[in-house]
């Protein structure tokens, strides 16, 4: 089956969107709100069989991609205050059996490794998860995290990883989930530095005119200095997309708690 990849998109994590955990400060966010909703729709509608989703914030291994193994992807907020928050999708293994396959010929990449059964969904995979499920979404799910390799070892991941879909008679939509800066003012989580704001008009204007070479060539300080969590998880988009944009839109950019949110198609 060719040309079943329906959207890739990137899209933030913060559980503050969510309502039961946001509460009053959710209107602080609704350009982000809306637009998840937005895209989470059009996703839905689209009527993928299998959403992937790349995660910063799941079991982190320094030279491995971790992957959740089990049967039932388990996800809950309690940790954010809102026990009431919990849901599940079902994993696809016919997607891991093929990745699997694709990278036994990839010893030049770094190794794959399965999360323990058992192991909760994050809020990197989970806050995209929560806004899918909430538009109607019932289908399967992958969720990876990125490792701390190269930028060129997460591109060609992203690569194996499109040709995984390929070889699967299923319909994909990628997510690269991930915040921009988290350093756009002085009262921001990590505090303030001047590239966050550089880092995050590289990736939106990028976007926006389709220049992915900007954000791949980006100087490794200025990703150091704006303190991210988006930039390999957007490698391996671009490297899904073949380097190539294939619907770049820009739904929306604030940074109302001094973390950038970006959410767009690629």
């Amino acid at each position: 089956m060719t040309n079943n990849l329906l959207t890739t998109a990137l899209l933030p994590h913060p559980p503050i969107i969510i309502p039961d955990i946001g509460k009053d400060r959710l209107a602080d966010a609704q350009l982000t709100v809306d637009s998840m909703k937005e895209i989470s729709s059009q996703i839905v509608e689209q009527n993928p069989d299998t959403v992937v989703i790349v995660t910063p914030h799941s079991i982190y291994a320094k030279d491995t991609f971790t992957l959740y193994i089990e049967h039932e992807l388990t996800c809950s907020f309690a940790n954010f205050g809102a026990p009431q928050i919990q849901f599940s999708a079902e994993n696809d293994f016919d997607f891991l059996k093929a990745l699997d396959k694709q990278m036994k010929n990839r010893t030049d990449l770094p190794k794959m490794g399965g999360i323990k059964p058992g192991t909760p969904l994050d809020h990197g995979s989970g806050v995209p998860l929560y806004y899918l499920q909430q538009a109607g979404y019932k289908g399967k799910v992958i969720v990876i995290n990125y490792c701390a390799s190269s930028t060129k070892d997460h591109i060609e991941f992203g690569k194996v990883l499109r040709q995984s879909m390929e070889d699967c008679d299923k319909k994909f939509a990628f997510i690269a989930s991930g915040d921009l800066s988290h350093k756009l003012i002085e009262s921001a989580p990590a505090g303030f530095h001047p590239d966050g704001k550089t880092f995050d008009k590289i990736f939106e204007d990028s976007i926006k005119q389709g220049n992915y070479q900007n954000i791949i060539d980006m100087d490794e300080f200025i990703r150091k200095n704006a303190g991210e969590c988006a930039y390999n998880s957007m490698m391996m988009a671009i490297g899904v997309l073949n380097e190539t944009p294939d619907n770049n839109k820009v739904f929306s950019y604030e940074g109302p708690f001094g973390v950038g949110y970006l959410v767009a198609t690629l």
